[in-house]
């Protein structure tokens, strides 16, 4: 191979690099996720059992949080499964990701990843600046490995978007 040949596989190596490494230069959302959390690091919900442990809401309980989010809530179990597994919501609603497992998990969200400690839970905002309707795939990652899609979020699109 000549030396031009080389360059340019070099500069199309380096370039698909850059490409894939664009969505943690800006913060996690190339595709236009907005994830925020209530708290800068969650901390233990309650298990069900001991019902003393602080939550990650200021001032809610883990009881309290459950009826909040009702409606809105994403359980991972010890395998790393979403309940429920698809869920509709508008842009800019806060869930709670409830990690009911005594293994830590990590759950990601088109690529930005929130840390669930073993029985903890934390609430985010998902929002997006896409167009809508925008689908997103959730993976979880526990001590049993990796569960990609274990759940999908579609957020909708308003009347006169």
């Amino acid at each position: 191979m000549s030396k031009k040949v080389w360059v340019w596989a070099i500069v199309v190596v380096v370039a698909a690099l850059a490409i894939w490494q664009l969505p943690n230069w800006f913060g996690g959302s190339w595709k236009g996720i907005v994830l925020t959390g209530n708290s800068p690091s969650p901390t233990p919900s309650p298990s069900p059992v001991s019902g003393k442990k602080a939550s990650p809401a200021p001032g809610l309980t883990y009881d309290q949080a459950l009826a909040t989010y009702a409606g809105n809530r994403i359980q991972f179990n010890e395998k790393c499964q979403a309940i429920p597994g698809q869920m509709a919501l508008k842009n800019g609603t806060k869930i709670m990701l409830d990690n009911r497992s005594k293994y830590d998990q990590t759950v990601s969200l088109e690529g930005m990843k929130v840390a669930l400690p073993g029985y903890s839970w934390q609430v985010v905002t998902i929002a997006t600046k896409s167009q809508l309707p925008y689908s997103f795939k959730i993976d979880c990652q526990s001590q049993g490995g990796v569960t990609k899609n274990s759940a999908v979020i579609n957020l909708q699109a308003l009347i006169g978007q």
